[in-house]
């Protein structure tokens, strides 16, 4: 179930009926919509479906659903997506593996074809505060990578321990 929270009140407010194993809330920048992946079922006797992006209003508005390419699931859904960018105009999410990203609306509806921007695996996209970068984990390196040209660098972590 998805669930509003007013955390200055504690009033809560069902937004949508259960779902099945979705992934992390990606809210739009002003609040107005959610954005999960979530399995879609072709039947009620099984879980085979595919993973779609589920859009929910916060404001009673009729829920959605869309692939930013029809017919092909999205990764699974724990950490990879859909996040919403902080400027509102793109969604990255994991398909076939790799990091893609999709220009959006507002409201989180496509505005334009998706993008794929890495050819390595990638996890849990998580956007810069400038919406200009996106950083992934890359097998077992931290990575990121410039959605306006593509280029892809290491992130060090030179971390020790004991």
């Amino acid at each position: 179930m998805v669930v509003k929270l007013e955390v200055a009140t504690g009033k809560s407010e069902k937004i949508h009926d259960h779902l099945f194993a979705t992934s992390q809330p990606a809210w739009s920048p002003d609040g107005k919509v959610i954005a999960v992946s979530a399995l879609e079922v072709f039947s009620s006797r099984f879980r085979e479906g595919l993973n779609k992006i589920f859009l929910f209003s916060t404001e009673g508005k009729p829920d959605r659903k869309m692939m930013p390419v029809e017919g092909r699931s999205l990764a699974t859904r724990g950490e990879n997506g859909p996040v919403w960018s902080p400027d509102g105009n793109w969604m990255a999410y994991i398909l076939d593996g790799v990091l893609w990203v999709l220009p959006v609306s507002k409201d989180g509806n496509p505005v334009g074809p998706p993008h794929r921007l890495t050819n390595e695996l990638a996890d849990s996209p998580s956007w810069t505060k400038d919406s200009k970068t996106i950083v992934f984990t890359a097998t077992d390196v931290l990575k990121k990578v410039s959605v306006s040209d593509g280029i892809i660098s290491d992130i060090p972590m030179p971390l020790t321990w004991k």
